[in-house]
């Protein structure tokens, strides 16, 4: 609702890929115009916020996809409350993206058959 992304003010950040996570301007839900500027936010990024509506989490299965859904409440919250307190600390981008590389094996693991 605030319609600002999420800086890596937290190293959990790096579990989707980039150094931060962009938020989508609004669009009226069920539209393309929505689906156009998901897909556009979402880029490379496993995670996205969508303007006043809430988050997108991808992953290659539903496992890894739930989790990062947890995962991205939690760092959208724990940015929130930090910023009630003042300015969160930024982590460098070159650590954050160092991190990206060491979360690709961190968390759920492919679903198994």
């Amino acid at each position: 609702m605030l319609r600002r992304p999420i800086p890596a003010s937290h190293y959990m950040l790096g579990a989707f890929g980039v150094a931060r996570i962009e938020c989508a301007d609004y669009a009226p839900f069920g539209t393309q115009e929505l689906a156009d500027l998901a897909v556009r936010a979402l880029g490379p990024r496993q995670g996205v916020l969508l303007g006043s509506h809430g988050m997108i989490a991808v992953g290659p299965d539903l496992t890894r996809a739930l989790w990062l859904a947890g995962e991205l409440e939690t760092l959208a919250k724990l940015h929130y409350l930090a910023s009630l307190a003042g300015a969160p600390v930024i982590l460098p981008e070159a650590e954050t993206l160092a991190l990206c590389e060491r979360f690709a094996s961190y968390g759920p693991g492919p679903a198994k058959p």
